[in-house]
This record gives structure tokens, C-alpha cells and sequence, in this order.
């Protein structure tokens, strides 16, 4: 999706590129998200704490992987008109997504045991809020913006319909244009966050 955008942008005449802006809200999301992980991975000033953060976000992302590779399995195993062969694949795949699910998190206990890190917080679940609200607050414009941009990119009508056909109040302004503009800025000023964080991380001695 990002190379079909770099393409657009790049390789449309000037003045003539129109982006969807339904198409940026998940772009904006994800960005938002991953920069705003960036600096939560490196805020602690402790190393322990940097690495128990880091092994938390990698189990996370093992833990997403195993479920829904189990999802997937469940899904097929149950259609009504599949051949025997999908069928046996489809149980060979629970099966071991089972016994790979128990692994995964044996290794991530042991790994943070020999590291002396408490496997409780490595092994604990990581919403995908939690960089955010960690390093900016359950409060902050940013956890606001990453809200809505959650219901924009799961295309809430709703939310969609109003950004596009409503006008801010007492002005001629469309609301989509001053969201859009609230959105890139917050989204620069974590990327900016984003790149502190990982000079810092450059320069520290582990």
C-alpha cells in the first residue's frame, strides 16, 4: 500500500494527484502506531527495562502470529464443500499451532528467566494502545487522534460520513480538511519523537 501511495505521488503531474482520504486513515494509523512504539521501546532509562519492552512487543507479535494461524485453521476446517486434502492440512495446522503456541511462550519465560527479567510483564498482553497511552497518556491529542483514526480505517459510517459532509461550525471550512491537517501534524510531531528516540538509542553505550 505505501509503495502504491509513493507511486501516486510520484509519478502523478503536479496538480493533478487525488488521494481518498479513506485511503490515509489506516496509512496514518499504522504510522502513528509503529512511531509512537518506537518511543515507548526506548523511554525506560534502564537497559533492563528497554529489553524487557522489546521482548514484550516480540511476544506479542509471536502470540498474534500462533492465533490467528489457529483462526485460520478453525475457519477452513469447518467450510462445508472442501476437499479431504484441505481438510487433513487444516488439522495438521491446529495441531501444530497448538503445541506451537505452548513453545512460544516457554521460550520467551526462559529467555527473560536467563536474562533476570520478570517473565510476567515479557509474557504480558500488549494492546495496541499501550505505547501510545504509555508515552503520551490516556488523555493526550495523540491517543484522541489514534482513536480516530481506529474508526476511520474500520470505516465507521458513521464517523466517514461526518468528517466528509460536515462543515466546521461558524465557518465554510470543511471538517475534513482540518482533521487531515490535525492528523499529519500529530503524526509528524510522534515520528519526531520517533527519530529522538532513536539517536538516543544510537548513542547509548549497552
Amino acid at each position: 500500500m505505501l509503495r502504491a501511495v509513493h507511486g501516486m505521488a510520484f509519478d502523478t503531474e503536479p496538480g493533478k494527484l487525488f488521494l481518498n482520504p479513506t485511503l490515509l486513515y489506516p496509512l496514518m494509523r499504522a504510522a502513528l502506531e509503529d512511531a509512537a512504539t518506537v518511543v515507548w521501546l526506548q523511554a525506560p532509562d534502564a537497559r533492563k527495562d528497554r529489553l524487557a519492552r522489546a521482548l514484550r512487543a516480540l511476544h506479542q507479535d509471536a502470540s498474534y502470529f500462533t492465533r490467528n494461524q489457529l483462526l485460520l485453521a478453525a475457519a477452513a476446517s469447518e467450510l462445508d464443500r472442501i476437499e479431504r486434502q484441505l481438510a487433513d492440512a487444516s488439522e495438521q495446522l491446529t495441531s501444530h499451532m497448538e503445541s506451537e503456541k505452548v513453545a512460544v511462550r516457554e521460550h520467551f519465560v526462559r529467555l527473560a528467566d536467563n536474562l533476570k527479567l520478570d517473565h510476567r510483564a515479557v509474557t504480558a498482553k500488549l494492546h495496541t494502545s499501550t505505547p501510545i497511552t504509555g508515552v503520551y497518556g490516556d488523555d493526550s491529542l495523540e491517543r484522541v487522534v489514534w482513536g480516530i483514526l481506529s474508526d476511520l480505517a474500520h470505516f465507521s459510517f458513521l464517523m466517514l460520513r461526518h468528517s466528509s459532509e460536515s462543515l466546521v461550525p461558524g465557518t465554510g471550512v470543511p471538517l475534513l480538511h482540518v482533521s487531515l491537517i490535525q492528523f499529519a501534524r500529530t503524526l509528524n510531531r510522534v515520528c519526531d519523537d520517533a527519530i529522538v528516540a532513536l539517536q538516543r538509542a544510537a548513542a547509548t553505550t549497552w
